[in-house]
């Protein structure tokens, strides 16, 4: 079951992953588990966005892969942020329409989505085989 949308908790989430990688890559001997606390408040920022924004989920969830294949990436965090404020915004306009919603999520995103890697393919799990018993 998917956790409920909190984009203020997303927004949070975000924030502190920002604060942990900047004092990992200030010293990264000292502040060397930081830089799995970061990882770790990427994978909730996603978790607390999917369920209401799947685009935003992707989004948060391939930064987090990128960061963990490459620990020398440093995310657009000013983008991030400044994304889910606005969406959080808008959500929160009675006046925006939900069509209109979706449209401005879409144009949002859009310089990205090339940046998305593409989903492996569900590998085939191996059937179990029941041993009889004598």
């Amino acid at each position: 079951m998917l956790r409920e949308t909190c984009l203020n908790c997303t927004l949070k989430h975000i924030s502190q992953s920002y604060v942990l990688l900047s004092e990992y890559f200030d010293d990264p001997i000292e502040f060397e588990e930081h830089f799995f606390y970061a990882i770790g408040h990427l994978a909730e920022a996603c978790d607390e966005s999917k369920k209401d924004y799947p685009l935003l989920g992707a989004v948060l969830r391939a930064t987090r892969r990128k960061l963990q294949e490459e620990d020398d990436y440093w995310p657009e965090f000013k983008w991030l942020f400044r994304w889910v404020r606005r969406l959080a915004l808008l959500v929160n306009n009675e006046e925006v329409e939900q069509e209109e919603l979706e449209d401005i999520i879409q144009k949002c995103i859009a310089p990205i989505l090339n940046y998305l890697p593409e989903e492996e393919e569900e590998k085939e799990k191996p059937k179990k085989v029941a041993k009889k018993l004598k």
